[in-house]
């Protein structure tokens, strides 16, 4: 996970599946607007394999990973076994 800001990084966000709400890093309902739901990685590689063992591990959320620009690259799921998005 990245400590301070490299000028590229990924993010990624816990989403609850059934109803698309954010989660935070206790996987409870975000509250208000602070990072404490969002993971900081330094590549991709390292952001899809946190992805795919948060939903491994938790079925019931999915993973969205956003570029430094908040844009969004890819989604992880576990329950339906769906993957979809862009590499890279």
């Amino acid at each position: 996970m990245v400590v301070a800001m490299s000028k590229s990084y990924y993010q990624v966000l816990l989403v609850e599946l059934s109803t698309g709400i954010i989660l935070d890093r206790q996987q409870e309902y975000q509250q208000g607007n602070d990072d404490d739901s969002r993971y900081y990685f330094e590549t991709w590689q390292e952001a899809f394999v946190f992805s795919q063992e948060m939903t491994a591990k938790t079925p019931e959320i999915e993973c969205l990973i956003l570029n430094e620009d908040n844009e969004f690259v890819h989604v992880e799921r576990n329950q339906r076994g769906y993957s979809e998005g862009k590499e890279s």
